[in-house]
């Protein structure tokens, strides 16, 4: 299929479009639904009983891609499970949220890239205080680095 035969609007989709939409593993276990993107993760919520939360940080290449009505990871649930599991919510000055937009216009995060339906089932940073140097935080593992250029190379590395 190619992208000329999907919706017109779907060619022109923004990651921040996608907020609110399902997402699946590679397995093909609906995770949840997408609550933020960063310009380095993809923040996916699962309720349980409607009061109780996990959120999924998944690096934007382990994302597969947006078949115009799934976002698909490249990873099995059990992974992300292990890997990426996070009980806090993402922080609205550094992910755009829904109806808390972040700091980046949409143009900022990576492209959304159109797959192939399935026929299934249906890190921005806060602004800088002058004269304090910045520093980028990883969400997954806590560790503090100097530049965005170095966060983005350590979640490639290392998640």
């Amino acid at each position: 299929m190619t992208v000329s035969s999907f919706p017109k609007d779907a060619a022109k989709k923004h990651w921040i479009d996608l907020i609110g939409e399902s997402s699946h593993t590679s397995d093909d276990k609906n995770l949840g639904e997408i609550e933020g993107v960063g310009t380095d993760f993809v923040v996916v919520r699962k309720a349980f009983l409607a009061v109780h939360f996990h959120y999924y940080y998944i690096p934007f290449d382990r994302v597969e891609g947006w078949d115009g009505s799934v976002a698909w990871l490249r990873i099995p649930k059990e992974e992300v499970e292990r890997d990426y599991a996070k009980h806090e919510a993402p922080d609205p000055t550094k992910y755009y949220v829904k109806d808390r937009p972040g700091i980046y216009p949409p143009t900022s995060y990576p492209e959304v890239i159109m797959i192939e339906s399935r026929n299934k089932k249906p890190v921005i940073i806060a602004p800088t205080t002058p004269g304090i140097d910045p520093t980028y935080k990883c969400d997954l593992c806590d560790i503090s680095l100097k530049t965005e250029d170095e966060l983005s190379n350590h979640v490639k590395a290392e998640h």
